[in-house]
């Protein structure tokens, strides 16, 4: 019995991650014959040459004055309907930067390759290009020209174009230019991208590091908190203002985290740390450690410094690697150079997530969201309209990130009602989802907030019971260690619209407080929909934005053929979709759910042009892991769903319009398609596999080993 890989033409899942990186089991590409001739450059030939280019040296350099059009070229033929891909080297040379040449098909036909997926923007640094495209009738050959006028040049090497018979089934994934993004990693935290902000974090001899009002830096390195050699000694002279700082850009009303490594020889001595106007004292004895502070900064240029205490006179302290980031609390230390440092999950990496306890990941891809809350870790940082009996603490406990970052919301000793409450500005008629991670904090606390009766056209109050984990009237969620995030949904009917949140005893919300009991929070969250999304850190004064998961696989697959399509996901709303556009104007394939039917279908545009929809009489409640075939055999199609068939609707296709065609996953900027999706596996058959095949594929058996699943599905294994 042959096996379904033997047939398996894309195969995404993640069989390992580190630091949001995707390693995958995939098919090693293959590719038909080399189509250009001479693309080394290793002779002057076989390239037909404008005014100004040249081909020497291993390389053919393309020299524009003013807008003559400078190009080479060559001419092949294509076969149409083939995919075929591109690689070269170019590098931009003398006044490139910033310029654009392009890729073209002799035939410069929409569909071939042409200036709009052609154009590149060059620097001055060696690029490695790739581009895939899908040749037309009237493709032939290659030209390469520029795309900018001026007086600029460039060069290039190793051009390649070879017929992609099987695709490697790579992705890249985009999301944005920030850090806003955040996952469930493999030990149950909360993940987020890190930045050090300052420059030559441990090399304070740099020119970036200002030595002021007597302040000086040895020039030979001492031993370091771990093991080697790579301390700094940093003197201060008698001058109370006598100190080492750094200048940054900085984002008023934000707040960031500074620490750095630092005792002394003999004795104590007191160092003052932090940014001007936020300086926080600190006492150094001679065993290491690693000083923290966090302030709000005021300005749009930051200090980060070590300043001398105007009670200490002239002494010497030993320090290494100095961090400033975002948020209330010191991150493992990341090292910066000339650049900043960067850890974690970073700006367009895909988000592998293990959330609920998972032992095996998936990929978390999610719609674009805001947090509208400002200080969303530093709740003394918010404006508050009021508290009432109740005050916040900063960096109390262990979060759900597994840092000291949580708030207290506190509890005096009145006889009487614990809260805060604060009034937003949000766009009438709108619905949002609130959420905030919450723990108890004393005996029987628990949380409650809600409306507070200002501004929303339902009344909403969720209650959560941080003992036993349940909830009334919102949503709640474990995340290990006594942490829930809590969440409710409302719509508002005025653009002052207010939040109001509890302490509570039991379910009581007045009662004899003790001062010093309440509820531990973290990660406070106001976003426009109908459902939570993966937390948005924010530590500025006004809104965070994570962009959209763009899941891109670089060209459209497209069959029209038989086929099979195999994926598991898991439902968290009601809807997903997998567009072939970025810009969500259409969508072609997508799955819903409405609790009476399961549906797949295939539209073009936003008319609600079907190809073929197919709905059972089958509901998948939000969670349920779904293992999905679609199977496409001449004109007829069956679906086969976690181990069983289902007959559709409608089970002839029409003529022309079977063709399976995608390239995205789970993007979209309308509205109403923004859902969430944990997406696990991804395969594509060439061919309609059999039931027999489908039903192994979608079935819920599991294997504890390879040899097990060998046996039972009568595999041939070669020692």
């Amino acid at each position: 019995m042959a096996t379904v890989y033997d047939k398996s033409s894309l195969f995404l899942a993640p069989s390992g991650v580190n630091d949001g990186t995707v390693f995958v089991q995939k098919p090693v590409p293959i590719y038909g014959s080399e189509q250009v001739t001479n693309g080394d450059f290793a002779t002057d030939s076989d390239w037909i040459k404008t005014s100004g280019a040249t081909i020497s040296g291993g390389k053919a350099l393309l020299n524009i004055v003013g807008g003559a059009y400078t190009s080479i070229s060559q001419a092949f033929s294509y076969t149409s309907g083939r995919s075929y891909v591109l690689t070269a080297v170019v590098q931009g040379t003398s006044g490139s930067n910033g310029k654009q040449f392009r890729f073209q098909d002799r035939g410069n036909n929409t569909g071939g390759l042409t200036i709009s997926n052609g154009t590149i923007t060059l620097n001055e640094s060696a690029q490695n290009i790739r581009i895939y495209w899908t040749a037309n009738s009237n493709s032939d050959g290659l030209v390469i020209s520029r795309a900018s006028s001026g007086d600029w040049s460039f060069s290039i090497d190793n051009v390649s174009i070879k017929e992609v018979l099987v695709d490697s089934a790579d992705f890249t994934f985009s999301r944005g230019s920030n850090l806003s993004a955040t996952r469930v990693n493999a030990d149950g935290l909360i993940e987020k991208g890190r930045e050090n902000i300052v420059l030559h974090s441990n090399d304070f001899s740099q020119s970036s590091w200002a030595k002021l009002n007597g302040a000086s830096v040895s020039s030979t390195q001492v031993a370091d908190p771990f093991g080697g050699t790579n301390a700094w000694e940093l003197t201060f002279a008698t001058n109370n203002d006598s100190r080492i700082q750094q200048q940054v850009t900085t984002v008023n009303n934000t707040v960031y985290a500074f620490s750095v490594w630092a005792r002394v020889t003999s004795g104590t001595k007191i160092v003052n740390l932090g940014a001007v106007g936020n300086l926080q004292q600190k006492t150094l004895t001679t065993t290491w450690q690693r000083i923290q502070a966090y302030a709000k900064e005021t300005d749009v240029y930051g200090f980060p410094q070590i300043r001398k205490h105007s009670a200490e006179g002239e002494y010497t302290i030993q320090i290494y690697g100095f961090q400033l980031e975002l948020g209330t609390a010191a991150t493992d230390y990341i090292g910066s150079a000339a650049t900043t440092g960067k850890a974690g999950l970073l700006e367009n990496t895909p988000r592998l997530d293990y959330s609920g306890g998972a032992s095996c990941p998936a990929l978390l891809l999610e719609p674009q969201r805001s947090n509208l809350i400002t200080q969303s870790e530093y709740l003394n940082g918010i404006s508050w309209n009021g508290k009432i009996g109740t005050s916040f603490d900063t960096n109390t406990t262990t979060s759900p990130e597994g840092l000291g970052n949580s708030a207290l919301l506190k509890e005096n000793s009145s006889n009487g009602s614990h809260f805060a409450y604060k009034d937003f500005n949000l766009t009438s008629g709108s619905t949002y989802t609130i959420s905030i991670f919450a723990k108890s904090n004393g005996a029987n606390r628990n949380l409650r907030f809600g409306d507070g009766g200002v501004g929303w056209s339902s009344g909403f109050n969720g209650v959560f019971n941080l003992t036993d984990g349940t909830a009334t009237g919102g949503d709640i969620e474990s995340m290990g260690d006594g942490w829930y995030r809590c969440s409710v949904t409302g719509t508002t009917n005025a653009t002052t619209s207010r939040l109001i949140i509890y302490s509570t005893l039991g379910t009581a919300t007045s009662y004899q407080g003790d001062g010093t009991s309440g509820v531990f929070l973290y990660g406070f969250q106001i976003e426009s929909g109908s459902y939570p999304t993966s937390y948005i850190p924010n530590h500025s004064g006004g809104t965070i934005t994570r962009g959209a998961d763009v899941c891109d696989r670089g060209a459209n697959l497209t069959y029209t053929g038989d086929y099979t399509l195999f994926m598991e996901f898991e439902f968290t709303k009601d809807a997903v979709y997998f567009l072939n556009s970025t810009t969500g104007s259409s969508y072609t394939m997508f799955f819903e759910n409405d609790d009476t039917y399961f549906k797949f279908g295939r539209q073009s545009g936003d008319a609600a042009n079907l190809y073929f929809v197919n709905r059972f009489d089958w509901a998948a409640a939000l969670g349920t892991n779904i293992k999905f075939a679609l199977v496409k055999n001449g004109t007829d199609a069956a679906m086969f769903i976690n181990g069983t068939k289902y007959a559709p609707s409608t089970n002839t296709l029409s003529t022309g319009n079977e063709i399976l065609d995608w390239r995205y996953l789970n993007y979209s900027t309308t509205a109403d398609r923004q859902e969430q999706a944990y997406i696990k596996q991804l395969l594509e058959f060439e061919t309609a596999l059999s039931d027999t095949d489908c039903e192994i594929l979608t079935g819920a058996t599991t294997y504890e080993t390879f040899e097990e699943m060998a046996l039972a599905l009568n595999y041939t294994v070669y020692e």
